[in-house]
């Protein structure tokens, strides 16, 4: 039985490396499925959209980077 355990959990991993970065990449969906398509006209879904998966990209990038020198 662990080692199912073992196997689902690195399956897990393989897919969602950091949880905070998945749960806000949902939620920004959500929130741009749901509440922005009700706001903004169809032609600015889209780039509302990219732009906010674009920033949460950025802002994981940077907490994450080491920095220079560091190993």
């Amino acid at each position: 039985m662990n080692w199912i355990r073992r196997l689902c959990r690195a399956i897990w991993e393989l897919f969602i490396e950091d949880g905070s970065f998945a749960l806000t990449i949902l939620i920004w969906v959500t929130v741009t499925g749901f509440l922005l398509a009700k706001i903004l006209r169809v032609q600015w879904r889209g780039p509302a959209l990219l732009v906010g998966l674009l920033a949460i990209l950025f802002e994981n990038v940077r907490r994450t980077a080491k920095p220079p020198g560091s190993r």
